[in-house]
């Protein structure tokens, strides 16, 4: 359910479900069926700013940026993969 707010967030720069969830201490770190936590998503945002608000958001209820999934990737590894800019970097 975090994952789906999350990527409502990125689409349509809607934090209201993801504010919402975090505020109730929804799990943070739930992997979906590929083995993907919801912050992975936030690798898809259009600029670094809009990056930055959702992993503070996270951040602040307690998600580690170094937190491995299942199979061993982290926010990091999966952001190199996509979209890392070097102040994406630096933030984390």
């Amino acid at each position: 359910m975090l994952h789906l707010a999350v990527v409502k967030y990125v689409e349509d720069d809607d934090d209201r479900f993801m504010k919402t969830l975090l505020a109730i201490d929804f799990p943070i770190y739930e992997e979906d069926s590929q083995g993907d936590i919801p912050s992975f998503a936030l690798a898809l945002c259009d600029t670094d700013a809009q990056f930055c608000k959702g992993l503070k958001m996270m951040a602040d209820k307690g998600y580690d940026v170094n937190y491995k999934t299942f199979n061993g990737n982290n926010l990091l590894l999966f952001h190199a993969t996509v979209k890392l800019t070097i102040n994406r970097f630096k933030y984390m």
